[in-house]
C-alpha cells in the first residue's frame, strides 16, 4: 500500500542530493517498539523510500512503497522515478497518479500470467471488439465505426460493451453479439491502457484467454507515457486509425508491429432544426467550436479561441461565436471558468444542451466555420465530420488532422511547439510537446473568412471531397486487405 508522509519545510536540502533518493531498509513496524521482529535486508518483505524535495520551501517528501516479493524489487525502480517526478512538481493528484501506476502495473503482470497460444496455432478471426460501444464518448464512437466496416468487409465480428462497467451513460443503440464460449480468434482491445484493469476485476481473464491481442488506442500527444508501455508490450499488434498516432506508438515502442487502420466515417445527417431552434440569434457570420471537457479541456484551448475570435471581432454584433461543450457534468470547474472568461462578451455564448447526432449535425452545418485552435489531436473527428458536412474550417496545422486536411480544403493556423506540463490534472509524459497556435494567425483568417463567402464555400466543397474518400468504407476495405498477415 502507498503511504505518503509530508514533513515540516527546511531551508535548503541537503548538498550532496540531487533530484531524489533511494534507501533500501528492512520492514518493521513503526518505532521498532512492540512490532514483530524487522527481517533482514534482502529477504522479504522489503521497504523502499523515496525522498524527494519539492516547491520553492524545499519541503521535504517522504515516499515509502512496500513490495511483498523479493524477487520483484527491480519493477520499483520506474516506479521510484515516477515518484521524483510527480512529487517534484508538487501536483495536487499525486495519489491518484500513484494509485493509477500500481493498477497498470498489477495488470501488465496479470497479462503476463496468462497462457497464449502458439504462434502457428493463432487464427485471426473472428474479430472480438471490447469497447464502451454504447457511450458518447469518441473511443465508443471509434469502436463502433471499426466494428461496423470490419463487418461490412466481410469479416466475422463479435463485440463486448463495457458502457456502464465504465461508468458511462448507455445512450446510444448498440446491439452486443458476445463469442460463442471457446471460440479463438482475436481480442481488440478498444478501451485505454489505464483502464484495462476494470474489465479484469469484473470480467475476469476469460476474454484474454487462447487469442491474440490487439491494442486498438488513440493517444494525443507525440510521446506515450511509460505506463502506457507496461500495457502496449503485453499485446501483439497495435491498430492506429491516425499517422500521428501511429508515428507516436513507433516511437514509442519500437520493434511492435503497428498498422494503420483506416476509419470509416458514414455522411452525417442533419436534422431539420434550425439556428433558431438551438435558441442562436441570426447573424452575418457564426463560428462554432466543439468539443468535450472530459477530453483534456487544455489540449482543446478554448481560452485560445476565444481570444482569437475577440482580437477578429471584439464586440460587433453582426458576429456570433458559439462553443458547443459536453461532459460539463463531470468537469463544472471548466464549465465556470469558460462563463467568466466570456461574460464581458454578448457575442460569445456557451451551448450546454445535450443533443443527437442529427441535431449537432444540423448545428454544424449551417454555422459559417468551424473553429479548432487545439493544441494537439489525435484525430480530430468534430473536423473530419465538419468536412463531411462541408462546412469550412478554421484549425491548427498539426497532429492527427492533417491526415485529412491541408492548406487547399482548410484555413491551417501556424504554431509553435512547446512543452506540455500538465494535461488538466495528469502531468504529461517527459518530454512531450504540442502546438500553441498563432492566435493573431487564426484571427485574421476569421477576419478573411467572415469578409469572404466564396472562400469559404470553395474550401467547404474541397474538404468534402477529400474527406468522402478517406473515411468510405471502400478506403477501409482497400488498406486493411493491403496488410500484412499476422
Amino acid at each position: 500500500m502507498f503511504k505518503a508522509t509530508f514533513a515540516k519545510p527546511v531551508r535548503e536540502p541537503p548538498a550532496d542530493l540531487g533530484k531524489g533518493y533511494c534507501q533500501s531498509t528492512p520492514e518493521s513496524s513503526p518505532g521498532h517498539a512492540g512490532g514483530r521482529k524487522s527481517t533482514p535486508t534482502g529477504l522479504i518483505p522489503c521497504r523502499i523510500r523515496v525522498t524527494t524535495w519539492a516547491g520553492p520551501t524545499k519541503t521535504r517528501i517522504e515516499k515509502s512503497i512496500v513490495n511483498p516479493r523479493n524477487e520483484e524489487n527491480a519493477m520499483f525502480e520506474p516506479v521510484i522515478g515516477f515518484c521524483r517526478g510527480m512529487f517534484s512538481a508538487g501536483s495536487p493528484g499525486q495519489k491518484q497518479e500513484l494509485r493509477k501506476l500500481k493498477r497498470i502495473r498489477r495488470t501488465a503482470k496479470a497479462l503476463r500470467a496468462l497462457p497464449r497460444p502458439d504462434v502457428a496455432a493463432k487464427s485471426t478471426e473472428p474479430f472480438i471488439l471490447v469497447a464502451t460501444f454504447r457511450s458518447t464518448i469518441g473511443l465508443g464512437q471509434s469502436a463502433r465505426r471499426l466494428a461496423t466496416a470490419l463487418r461490412q468487409a466481410g469479416h466475422v465480428v463479435y463485440t463486448i460493451d463495457v458502457t456502464e462497467l465504465f461508468g458511462l451513460a448507455a445512450v446510444v443503440p448498440w446491439t452486443s453479439t458476445p463469442p460463442p464460449e471457446g471460440s479463438g480468434g482475436t481480442l481488440v482491445i478498444c478501451v485505454q491502457p489505464p483502464t484495462l484493469h476494470r474489465i479484469l476485476r469484473a470480467r475476469g481473464t476469460a476474454d484474454f484467454v487462447g487469442r491474440r491481442w490487439v491494442g486498438y488506442w488513440w493517444w494525443e500527444l507525440e510521446t506515450l507515457p511509460d505506463s502506457w508501455r507496461e500495457i502496449a508490450s503485453q499485446v501483439d499488434e497495435l491498430w492506429c486509425s491516425s499517422r500521428f498516432v501511429y508515428n507516436c506508438f513507433a516511437r514509442s515502442i519500437p520493434g511492435k508491429p503497428i498498422r494503420l487502420v483506416p476509419l470509416t466515417i458514414e455522411a452525417p445527417e442533419p436534422s431539420s432544426r434550425s439556428l433558431a431552434g438551438f435558441g442562436l440569434p441570426d447573424r452575418k457570420f457564426t463560428a462554432l467550436s466543439v468539443f468535450d471537457l472530459r477530453s483534456h479541456a487544455t489540449r482543446k484551448n478554448p481560452e485560445g479561441m476565444i481570444a482569437a475570435f475577440r482580437k477578429a471581432f471584439g464586440a460587433r454584433s453582426d458576429v456570433l461565436y458559439v462553443l458547443k461543450v459536453a461532459g460539463a457534468e463531470k468537469h463544472p470547474q471548466h464549465l465556470t471558468q469558460l462563463r467568466n472568461e466570456i461574460a464581458q462578451s454578448p457575442n460569445i455564448l456557451v451551448l450546454e444542451e445535450a443533443l443527437s447526432n442529427a441535431d449537432l449535425f444540423a448545428l454544424m452545418k449551417q454555422v459559417s466555420i468551424i473553429l479548432s485552435l487545439h493544441r494537439s489531436e489525435g484525430l480530430g473527428m468534430v473536423l473530419a465530420e465538419a468536412a463531411l458536412l462541408g462546412t469550412p474550417s478554421i484549425a491548427t496545422g498539426w497532429s492527427g488532422v492533417l491526415d485529412f486536411l491541408d492548406s487547399d480544403c482548410a484555413a491551417l493556423v501556424g504554431y509553435q511547439l512547446v512543452p506540455v506540463e500538465r494535461l488538466d490534472n495528469l502531468r504529461a509524459p517527459s518530454g512531450s510537446l504540442w502546438a500553441e497556435p498563432d492566435i493573431a494567425e487564426a484571427a485574421r483568417w476569421l477576419q478573411r473568412l467572415e469578409a469572404n463567402d466564396t472562400l469559404r464555400r470553395r474550401l467547404g466543397e474541397r474538404a468534402q471531397e477529400r474527406a468522402r474518400v478517406l473515411f468510405s468504407q471502400g478506403h477501409f476495405e482497400e488498406q486493411f486487405t493491403a496488410m500484412p498477415s499476422f
